[in-house]
């Protein structure tokens, strides 16, 4: 997972920096430094933004410019609502 995925998929799903760095339990600079590739966070940082995002459908593949949602989902291409973006743990 690179940054540029990360931020990629936050956009997809439309969900702010704040509001994932909270859903993944990391401070927001630390989601900044993740998707700028700066800085050098934690491998539990890195796989709670990355667990959180595949947890809403998100596949991430060796492209690092390629990211994406199964076609097959029944909620595939819907952002997620602002109950569910806050809601933790999911």
């Amino acid at each position: 997972m690179k940054g540029q995925q990360v931020r990629a998929a936050r956009v997809l799903l439309a969900i702010s920096q704040q509001d994932l760095a909270a859903a993944a339990g990391v401070s927001v600079q630390t989601l900044r430094d993740i998707e700028n590739g700066s800085g050098d966070p934690r491998r539990s940082s890195l796989t709670a933004v990355e667990d959180y995002l595949v947890s809403w459908g998100v596949r991430f593949v060796a492209d690092p410019l390629v990211v994406g949602m199964p076609a097959t989902s029944d909620d595939a291409g819907q952002a997620p609502t602002e109950d569910e973006r806050g809601a933790l743990g999911r």
